[in-house]
């Protein structure tokens, strides 16, 4: 199940091991603060290594899918994030959205022209 976590990075903690077959892995740990809850969300792999360099207290936005096994006749689920955005780089989205749909809308009135007073009726 896909979901979107909106909170506050708490701690982040690396895990490293090795597989059977003599390959590294590694993962991050991020812990956010939901409310006043904090979850754990798993990030595998290189590409999220940018991770360690956000400081505690910074807004993020995670988006994270929810996998759930049984172990033992017992269930454990995790939550493995896939994305990972600090509250500036979803203002600076939304800012360059606006920005080109205002760009677009100029275009719009260039192209159709702008008379309110010509009215059909």
């Amino acid at each position: 199940m896909k979901i979107t976590i909106k909170g506050v990075l708490q701690k982040v903690d690396k895990q490293t091991g090795t597989t059977k077959s003599g390959g590294e892995w590694q993962k991050y740990l991020a812990w956010i603060v939901v409310g006043e809850k904090p979850l754990m969300v798993s990030f595998f792999g290189d590409k999220f290594e940018y991770i360690q360099k956000l400081k505690v207290g910074t807004d993020v936005e995670i988006v994270a899918f929810l996998e759930t096994r049984e172990w033992q006749g017992k269930g454990f689920t995790d939550i493995s994030g896939s994305e990972l955005k600090t509250a500036d780089e979803i203002q600076d989205k939304v800012a360059k959205a606006t920005v080109g749909n205002a760009k677009l809308d100029q275009q719009f009135e260039n192209i159709v022209g702008k008379n309110e007073d010509d009215l059909p009726f």
